[in-house]
């Protein structure tokens, strides 16, 4: 059974950014690998393609598109961590 596009509405400056980040050959892989994650999803693919294309977990997945949802390009950095 296929599973649903999962879109997400990002702004046109928004995918700029998105853009620039996936494009960036100074960026960690990491955050490469998120911009493409919301891009794939604003574009309406599939969660199944997403992780097939980035190579990444569904849960991973899941976790980018959900801080984006909440914080938005900011949410694709990695939290402050103690230590």
């Amino acid at each position: 059974m296929a599973r649903k596009p999962i879109s997400l509405n990002i702004s046109k400056e928004q995918r700029e950014e998105l853009v620039t980040m996936h494009r960036s050959l100074k960026l960690e892989r990491r955050y490469v690998d998120r911009a493409n994650i919301i891009l794939l999803s604003s574009e309406g693919k599939t969660i199944d393609y997403i992780i097939e294309h980035v190579k990444l977990s569904r849960r991973v997945v899941n976790k980018w598109r959900q801080r984006f949802k909440l914080f938005g390009i900011n949410g694709l950095k990695d939290a402050a961590r103690s230590g």
